[in-house]
């Protein structure tokens, strides 16, 4: 999934901050994935800023701790 977001704009990600928004983040995997394809696979020096909402509140709670761990 990384991969389809990414590739047709992986040119253009070079420096510069870019938001993440996961409108259903669970615990918050596609969003450190995410992040993490950015910033070493396309070997981008861009600062990325990551966002995300949950409806179950269990979840949510793991995706913070997780975010605030980071």
């Amino acid at each position: 999934m990384i991969h389809v977001l990414f590739t047709p704009v992986k040119e253009l990600i070079k420096k510069g901050t870019y938001l993440i928004y996961d409108p259903a983040g669970g615990s918050g995997g596609m969003l450190t994935e995410a992040e993490y394809f950015a910033l070493k696979v396309l070997n981008s020096e861009a600062t990325f800023i990551l966002y995300g909402q949950e409806v179950n509140p269990e979840t949510y709670a793991i995706c913070t701790s997780d975010m605030l761990i980071r």
